[in-house]
């Protein structure tokens, strides 16, 4: 998925398979960047390579990227440098062990009802960044398949949240599912990548209702934002 936002970047600099795939892993785990940044200030060698003058075009999406899920990188290999001499020198900072390269992956074993693929429907491998925060989630609100789907494509083709909202509260209904009392510890996951990246969504039905209904351009748009949505 990270490989997704700018392929150019890997081929050019594919010694950063291997961290990334590591960090990529900690955070589907815990959904947090807490801890983060000594990591990949112990591989920074391997980081400066995005900073390279032939590179930095390609990997500037990237950087962009960390940066919108509280990973903060530093736009130039200048701040790079400094960001990490100063996390280099707090007290409780150790130097990190390079991460190994990904191992092969073994064959999976089959999958249970309650692990199967959810939003089967869908053929946006991004999408999956979304449901694997929470696939119960997309279990116990299906609905939610396609308006996140659209979500995603948009974001990932502008690197923008602005006027998700409006999309949003136009499909007021069919997330309103989220704050139901049985799929809100389930869903809170998904609600809480929103704001990560930029995209506030109330951690409360009600607050939810009142954020929509100020939304001036709401209700105009419940036909329009996701005119094609992929079905489940």
């Amino acid at each position: 998925v990270v490989t997704d936002l700018s392929p150019k970047c890997f081929q050019q600099c594919p010694q950063l398979c291997g961290p990334i795939d590591s960090l990529v892993s900690e955070y589907m785990s815990s959904s947090s960047t807490d801890g983060m940044l000594p990591k990949v200030c112990g591989q920074q060698k391997v980081f400066n390579c995005m900073y390279d003058s032939d590179n930095f075009e390609a990997c500037g999406k990237v950087l962009a990227a960390g940066s919108q899920l509280g990973l903060h990188l530093p736009m130039s290999e200048e701040d790079f440098q400094q960001e990490c001499s100063a996390e280099s020198k707090r007290p409780d900072s150790a130097p990190s062990k390079p991460a190994p390269a990904a191992p092969a992956a073994e064959p999976a074993a089959p999958a249970t009802p309650a692990e199967s693929k959810v939003c089967p429907a869908s053929e946006n491998s991004v999408l999956s960044v979304v449901t694997d925060l929470s696939p119960k989630c997309f279990q116990q609100c299906p609905q939610l398949c396609g308006p996140i789907d659209s979500l995603v494509s948009e974001y990932m083709s502008s690197s923008s949240t602005d006027g998700m909202l409006p999309k949003v509260c136009g499909q007021q209904k069919v997330f309103n599912c989220m704050y139901d009392s049985d799929n809100f510890e389930a869903c809170g996951k998904v609600l809480a990548a929103g704001s990560q990246l930029g995209l506030h969504l109330p951690m409360s039905d009600k607050e939810f209702g009142e954020e929509c209904a100020s939304s001036a351009n709401g209700g105009r748009l419940l036909s329009s934002a996701f005119s094609d949505p992929v079905m489940v």
